[in-house]
């Protein structure tokens, strides 16, 4: 469940990260591995699915797979800030679909990536 109602939320989309088998640079939308429901970003870097007794997690601490890595049993995180700044502008760019407002897109962008970088240690 959404860990803040008050902080703005997007779809969760990005690409499988660079080390994964299929190799793709397709923009997934992304499910909770546990109940298969779709996942959302919150302006903080918290992912979370509206399911009924899910927790949420911070983005650094997301394993993704996709159906040929789930195939292969194989999970996949991003091992680096870099990495991780690269696939995180794409769930930006999915604020665009999903925010109407230039200012609260613009805010949205600017809370998630202060968000990540202040939490990306701890």
């Amino acid at each position: 469940m959404n860990p803040n109602k008050n902080l703005p939320i997007v779809r969760l989309k990005f690409k499988c990260p660079p080390d994964c088998v299929c190799k793709s640079t397709e923009i997934r939308n992304w499910y909770h591995g546990k109940c298969c429901q779709p996942s959302f970003i919150t302006s903080k870097g918290d992912i979370f699915c509206d399911q009924e007794g899910c927790s949420h997690y911070f983005i650094k601490d997301a394993r993704f797979q996709c159906q040929k890595a789930q195939k292969d049993k194989t999970y996949y995180q991003y091992k680096s800030i870099s990495e991780f700044l690269m696939a995180i502008s794409l769930a930006m760019q999915a604020s665009d679909y999903e925010i109407k407002s230039e200012l609260e897109k613009q805010n949205f962008s600017k809370d998630l990536l202060q968000g990540v970088l202040e939490r990306w240690n701890y």
